[in-house]
Protein backbone atom coordinates (compact mmCIF):
# COMPACT_ATOMS: atom_id res chain seq x y z
CA UNK A 1 0.00 0.00 0.00
CA UNK A 2 1.55 3.58 -1.25
CA UNK A 3 1.04 6.74 1.10
CA UNK A 4 0.80 10.25 -0.44
CA UNK A 5 1.11 12.46 3.03
CA UNK A 6 -0.46 9.60 4.94
CA UNK A 7 -2.82 8.74 2.49
CA UNK A 8 -3.20 5.28 1.63
CA UNK A 9 -3.21 4.82 -2.13
CA UNK A 10 -3.67 1.48 -4.16
CA UNK A 11 -0.94 2.58 -6.98
CA UNK A 12 -0.87 -0.02 -9.76
CA UNK A 13 1.89 1.48 -11.72
CA UNK A 14 4.91 4.11 -10.73
CA UNK A 15 6.52 5.75 -13.66
CA UNK A 16 9.61 8.37 -12.88
CA UNK A 17 10.39 10.71 -15.95
CA UNK A 18 14.12 11.97 -15.35
CA UNK A 19 14.96 14.40 -17.93
CA UNK A 20 17.31 17.51 -18.84
CA UNK A 21 17.53 20.40 -20.98
CA UNK A 22 21.07 20.47 -23.43
CA UNK A 23 20.90 24.04 -25.07
CA UNK A 24 22.52 24.35 -28.30
CA UNK A 25 24.08 27.02 -30.14
CA UNK A 26 24.75 26.55 -33.71
CA UNK A 27 28.84 27.15 -35.14
CA UNK A 28 30.26 27.61 -38.19
CA UNK A 29 30.85 24.38 -39.47
CA UNK A 30 29.83 21.33 -37.88
CA UNK A 31 26.79 20.05 -35.20
CA UNK A 32 25.48 22.76 -32.50
CA UNK A 33 27.84 23.20 -29.82
CA UNK A 34 26.75 22.21 -26.43
CA UNK A 35 28.19 23.75 -23.55
CA UNK A 36 26.57 22.46 -20.10
CA UNK A 37 23.27 20.29 -19.40
CA UNK A 38 20.73 21.42 -16.99
CA UNK A 39 18.80 18.55 -14.94
CA UNK A 40 15.20 19.44 -14.85
CA UNK A 41 12.98 18.43 -12.41
CA UNK A 42 11.81 14.89 -11.81
CA UNK A 43 8.08 13.60 -12.22
CA UNK A 44 6.19 10.36 -10.95
CA UNK A 45 2.83 9.45 -12.51
CA UNK A 46 0.95 7.06 -10.63
CA UNK A 47 -2.12 4.89 -11.68
CA UNK A 48 -4.05 3.11 -9.37
CA UNK A 49 -7.42 2.70 -7.72
CA UNK A 50 -9.04 4.81 -4.67
CA UNK A 51 -10.72 2.34 -2.93
CA UNK A 52 -12.87 3.01 0.68
CA UNK A 53 -15.45 1.09 2.40
CA UNK A 54 -17.92 3.89 1.83
CA UNK A 55 -18.61 6.55 -0.88
CA UNK A 56 -18.45 9.09 1.81
CA UNK A 57 -14.66 8.08 2.41
CA UNK A 58 -13.55 7.74 -1.46
CA UNK A 59 -14.94 11.61 -1.70
CA UNK A 60 -12.97 12.41 1.32
CA UNK A 61 -9.78 10.93 -0.12
CA UNK A 62 -10.24 12.79 -3.09
CA UNK A 63 -10.85 16.34 -1.54
CA UNK A 64 -7.74 15.88 0.63
CA UNK A 65 -5.67 15.06 -2.81
CA UNK A 66 -7.19 17.94 -4.66
CA UNK A 67 -6.84 20.36 -1.74
CA UNK A 68 -2.66 19.16 -1.64
CA UNK A 69 -2.95 19.93 -5.00
CA UNK A 70 -5.01 23.41 -5.37
CA UNK A 71 -2.65 24.66 -2.05
CA UNK A 72 0.44 23.83 -3.63
CA UNK A 73 1.35 21.82 -0.18
CA UNK A 74 4.86 19.96 -0.22
CA UNK A 75 4.29 16.13 0.07
CA UNK A 76 6.32 13.02 0.09
CA UNK A 77 5.24 9.73 -1.54
CA UNK A 78 6.19 6.27 -0.12
CA UNK A 79 5.25 3.56 -2.53
CA UNK A 80 8.45 1.49 -4.14
CA UNK A 81 10.85 4.74 -3.53
CA UNK A 82 10.55 7.34 -1.24
CA UNK A 83 9.99 10.64 -3.00
CA UNK A 84 10.15 13.76 -1.01
CA UNK A 85 9.90 17.27 -2.27
CA UNK A 86 7.49 16.99 -4.38
CA UNK A 87 4.02 18.84 -5.62
CA UNK A 88 0.44 17.59 -6.95
CA UNK A 89 0.66 18.55 -10.57
CA UNK A 90 -1.79 16.55 -12.26
CA UNK A 91 -5.31 15.21 -10.73
CA UNK A 92 -7.60 13.25 -12.47
CA UNK A 93 -10.42 10.39 -11.46
CA UNK A 94 -12.58 7.98 -13.23
CA UNK A 95 -15.68 5.96 -12.44
CA UNK A 96 -15.43 1.91 -13.56
CA UNK A 97 -18.31 -0.44 -13.42
CA UNK A 98 -16.26 -3.40 -11.63
CA UNK A 99 -15.34 -0.60 -8.32
CA UNK A 100 -18.34 -0.29 -6.05
CA UNK A 101 -16.93 2.29 -3.99
CA UNK A 102 -13.70 4.25 -5.47
CA UNK A 103 -12.53 5.43 -8.32
CA UNK A 104 -9.64 4.92 -11.10
CA UNK A 105 -7.00 7.47 -10.64
CA UNK A 106 -3.70 9.20 -12.02
CA UNK A 107 -1.50 11.81 -10.27
CA UNK A 108 1.37 13.08 -11.43
CA UNK A 109 3.95 14.40 -8.64
CA UNK A 110 6.95 16.94 -9.58
CA UNK A 111 9.32 17.58 -7.87
CA UNK A 112 10.52 20.99 -6.55
CA UNK A 113 13.02 23.61 -5.03
CA UNK A 114 11.75 26.09 -2.81
CA UNK A 115 14.17 29.62 -2.50
CA UNK A 116 15.85 30.50 0.51
CA UNK A 117 16.30 33.72 1.53
CA UNK A 118 18.13 35.82 -0.72
CA UNK A 119 19.55 38.56 1.56
CA UNK A 120 20.30 38.25 5.06
CA UNK A 121 18.99 41.03 7.57
CA UNK A 122 21.07 43.24 9.61
CA UNK A 123 24.31 42.14 7.46
CA UNK A 124 26.51 45.30 7.28
CA UNK A 125 25.98 46.85 3.29
CA UNK A 126 28.44 47.04 0.69
CA UNK A 127 30.66 50.81 1.03
CA UNK A 128 30.21 52.75 -2.10
CA UNK A 129 33.82 52.44 -4.18
CA UNK A 130 35.82 55.09 -4.08
CA UNK A 131 37.01 56.97 -6.88
CA UNK A 132 40.10 59.30 -4.93
CA UNK A 133 42.70 59.65 -7.21
CA UNK A 134 41.06 58.95 -10.15
CA UNK A 135 40.79 60.85 -13.37
CA UNK A 136 36.58 61.47 -13.19
CA UNK A 137 35.28 61.29 -16.57
CA UNK A 138 31.74 62.25 -15.77
CA UNK A 139 29.97 63.41 -18.78
CA UNK A 140 32.16 61.44 -21.15
CA UNK A 141 30.37 58.32 -22.67
CA UNK A 142 33.33 55.81 -22.90
CA UNK A 143 30.66 53.58 -25.37
CA UNK A 144 31.79 50.52 -22.98
CA UNK A 145 28.93 48.16 -21.77
CA UNK A 146 29.51 45.49 -19.14
CA UNK A 147 26.62 42.36 -18.52
CA UNK A 148 26.96 40.30 -15.02
CA UNK A 149 27.31 36.90 -15.65
CA UNK A 150 24.55 34.68 -14.79
CA UNK A 151 24.12 30.99 -14.68
CA UNK A 152 24.47 29.42 -18.58
CA UNK A 153 25.55 32.44 -19.96
CA UNK A 154 27.66 32.44 -22.82
CA UNK A 155 30.25 34.35 -25.34
CA UNK A 156 27.89 32.79 -28.36
CA UNK A 157 24.66 33.73 -26.67
CA UNK A 158 25.82 37.19 -25.37
CA UNK A 159 27.32 38.25 -28.74
CA UNK A 160 23.59 37.78 -30.03
CA UNK A 161 21.56 39.52 -27.33
CA UNK A 162 24.58 42.36 -27.64
CA UNK A 163 25.58 42.11 -31.72
CA UNK A 164 29.23 41.78 -31.03
CA UNK A 165 31.37 38.60 -32.08
CA UNK A 166 31.63 35.83 -29.98
CA UNK A 167 35.26 35.98 -30.70
CA UNK A 168 35.52 40.08 -29.81
CA UNK A 169 33.56 39.16 -25.79
CA UNK A 170 36.60 36.15 -25.74
CA UNK A 171 39.28 38.92 -26.48
CA UNK A 172 38.05 41.88 -24.35
CA UNK A 173 37.62 39.41 -21.05
CA UNK A 174 40.13 37.05 -21.72
CA UNK A 175 37.97 33.96 -19.91
CA UNK A 176 38.05 30.91 -21.67
CA UNK A 177 34.18 30.27 -23.16
CA UNK A 178 33.91 27.03 -21.06
CA UNK A 179 34.88 28.56 -17.66
CA UNK A 180 33.01 32.24 -17.51
CA UNK A 181 32.69 33.03 -13.90
CA UNK A 182 29.17 33.83 -12.59
CA UNK A 183 29.18 37.12 -11.36
CA UNK A 184 31.81 38.27 -13.39
CA UNK A 185 31.48 41.60 -15.10
CA UNK A 186 31.96 41.08 -19.04
CA UNK A 187 32.59 43.73 -21.36
CA UNK A 188 29.94 43.90 -24.08
CA UNK A 189 30.36 46.64 -26.04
Amino acid sequence: MAKLNGIHLHVERESLINDVNVPQHPVEKGIKLSDHVERLPQSLSLTGKILRKSGSQVNSVISDIANLQKNGTQVTYSGRKVYHNMVVKNFSYDADANIANGFNFTIVLQEIRIAGQSYKTGAKSAQPESKAGLKQTQGQNTGKQYHTVKKGDTYWALGIKYGVKWQQLQEWNGYDPKKIPIGAKLRVK
